[in-house]
């Protein structure tokens, strides 16, 4: 009996060093107690980005992705797929200033989600303040995503006409960073966003995006992350929306900067090449 109690106590302490060696998102538990012990994972292939962020969606459960960051280590601890949950982590992976929001881990990222079944992420109750954004106005794309749903909806910008002309989206930030990627949430008649320029402190424009956007044409909604394919330190973009191509009003809610610490900024100040607040 003695030697047994003495194996077991042995077996409890290796198990609880491996655990304590692991990282979570919350405070380590029998889950990842268990998950760490699994043999090693193989890598999956990687989804093309709108194909991850749909299966991070988890079939619509969670709504207005936040943030998104890349760690393929956590493959061996979470799986190809992990729907996490609520999560107040502000530091994770070598990234720090997360939001809190809803985890899913679709190798090899997790997508942070700001709202789930409808509710949101609880937090500090906020004064009400008035209403300073005009419908449809470019200012609508300033700040986090509001717009949950899909459809013309006056809290995103929508152009003057639906297919009159390319338009565009000039964004602001407070802070100048380096972006990895953008991230576009477009609520209505998505996949018509074909460029993206970074704007230098010395005004320089330096295109950092062109190509097909990932939302495909005749989706309700969908939120396109742009790989930035060049080192652009900036506070000003510009986002082009090839809206003769796509038909209809192609509405945009928000638009962020990813930088390489993994925060998404939001942008602070919007004009456009037209508006419908101003018909």
């Amino acid at each position: 009996m003695g030697r047994a109690w003495f194996t077991l106590s042995i077996v409890l302490v290796l198990a609880s060093a491996t655990v304590a060696g692991a990282r979570s998102p919350l405070p380590p538990g029998p889950r990842v107690a268990l998950e760490v012990l699994q043999p090693a994972v193989e890598a999956p292939a990687e989804l093309a980005p709108d194909a991850a962020v749909r299966k991070a969606s988890v079939e619509g459960k969670y709504q207005t992705l936040l943030s998104v960051i890349r760690a393929p280590e956590d493959l061996q601890n979470y799986t190809a797929f992990n729907d996490y949950g609520l999560s107040y982590t502000a530091t994770w992976a070598g990234y720090s200033g997360l939001p809190k929001g809803h985890w899913v881990y679709v190798y090899p990222h997790w997508y942070i989600w700001k709202t789930a079944g409808g509710g949101r992420v609880p937090g500090p109750a906020a004064p009400d303040a008035p209403l300073t954004k005009r419908a449809w106005g470019p200012e609508q794309a300033t700040g986090e995503p509001d717009t949950d749903q899909a459809g013309d909806i006056v809290t995103a910008w929508a152009s003057a006409t639906q297919d009159g002309q390319d338009e565009w989206l000039d964004l602001e930030y407070a802070a100048t960073v380096t972006p990895v990627a953008v991230i576009v949430h477009e609520t209505f008649n998505p996949g018509a966003v074909s460029r993206v320029l970074a704007v230098r402190a010395d005004t320089e424009e330096v295109e950092v995006w062109k190509g097909a956007d990932p939302t495909p044409v005749g989706r309700g909604k969908g939120v396109s992350i742009l790989p930035i394919q060049a080192e652009v330190a900036t506070s000003r973009i510009k986002v082009f929306i090839d809206s003769t191509r796509v038909p209809g009003w192609n509405e945009i809610d928000a638009v962020g900067l990813i930088d390489q610490m993994g925060k998404t900024h939001w942008a602070t100040r919007a004009t456009a090449s037209t508006t419908y607040a101003a018909r």
